[in-house]
């Protein structure tokens, strides 16, 4: 009798497991206070302010955003979730104050690493006071089995160790910031739509004057000509004046979230696949079924 009730719940667990459909979900968490990117010395002034906000668990993680990864896939019994984040929390901090990388500091790689389970706490507290919105996609199997083969080989490639710059693209092998990181997903399937290209990424030109160290020809921008840089603007695309970047930006992908959430609120039928609202805390989510959509087949990497 005991045998018996041990397969039967076997039985029991395993098809309630067999049931949870794959799964692709972006965590979007904004900065603190916000970025102003309006200007470079804007830019500048606002990621100061958010690395000096208030130092609580709550406050002080991720100053300038960031973007989470999670897989669900039950059938290769892979539950991950993920990120990309820079291995020393300093690089960034001495290319400023003592290297004078000014402006390139953004565009510059550095050692990196995939984050993992370590980072559920966080998203606790960030859906608690706010700060995160969550994008979930339902896949299939095919989704599935090319999300395993994309990070199998981003590690075999040792993609994993570089922490882009704003402007790396992981599908070029060039490493990646937070945002990209999270769109390349999307992309690599095939999933990526036009609406979450616009409204995730920005875009500027950023003046060659305020871009130092090696990408600038050695030249030194120091910390302060940012901070008094009163009138500064962003050049034009095609300047020769500016290097054009565009780039995922976490609190644009993290409000991107919100007007979906609001638009599937009022209309579920104006999404361009099944949607539906969730919330979790003071944090909302969509989830778009994918489950019929044939992801793209054939190499992840672009050469």
């Amino acid at each position: 009798m005991y045998a018996i009730l041990v397969l039967l719940l076997t039985y029991l667990v395993t098809s309630v497991n067999a049931q949870e459909p794959n799964s692709l979900t972006l965590y979007m968490i904004k900065s603190p206070m916000g970025l102003n990117w309006r200007t470079p010395q804007s830019i500048t002034v606002s990621t100061i302010l958010n690395q000096y906000v208030p130092v609580t668990h709550e406050a002080s993680r991720d100053p300038i955003g960031h973007v989470n990864v999670e897989y669900r896939c039950p059938k290769l019994n892979q539950l991950v979730i993920t990120g990309s984040s820079g291995k020393n929390a300093s690089d960034n901090r001495d290319r400023v104050l003592k290297l004078h990388y000014g402006l390139a500091t953004m565009l510059s790689t550095s050692e990196g690493y995939l984050e993992g389970d370590e980072v559920r706490s966080d998203l606790d507290v960030y859906a608690e006071n706010g700060r995160l919105s969550v994008f979930k996609i339902l896949i299939n199997d095919a989704a599935c089995e090319r999300i395993v083969r994309y990070m199998k080989e981003y590690r075999e490639l040792s993609i994993d160790k570089i922490y882009g710059g704003v402007q790396s693209d992981p599908l070029k092998k060039e490493g990646a910031g937070c945002g990209t990181f999270g769109a390349s997903f999307l992309e690599m399937l095939g999933y990526l739509t036009d609406s979450e290209r616009s409204g995730w990424k920005r875009a500027l030109g950023v003046p060659y004057r305020f871009i130092g160290g090696p990408i600038g020809g050695g030249r030194q921008v120091k910390l302060t000509r940012l901070l008094l840089a009163f009138g500064s603007r962003w050049t034009r695309e095609g300047s020769d004046k500016g290097m054009w970047i565009d780039f995922y930006d976490p609190d644009l992908m993290y409000k991107w979230v919100w007007d979906e959430y609001e638009r599937v609120l009022e209309d579920p039928a104006s999404a361009p696949y099944p949607a539906s609202t969730f919330e979790i805390k003071n944090a909302v989510g969509v989830t778009y079924d994918m489950r019929a959509i044939t992801p793209l087949s054939g190499p992840i990497f672009k050469e």
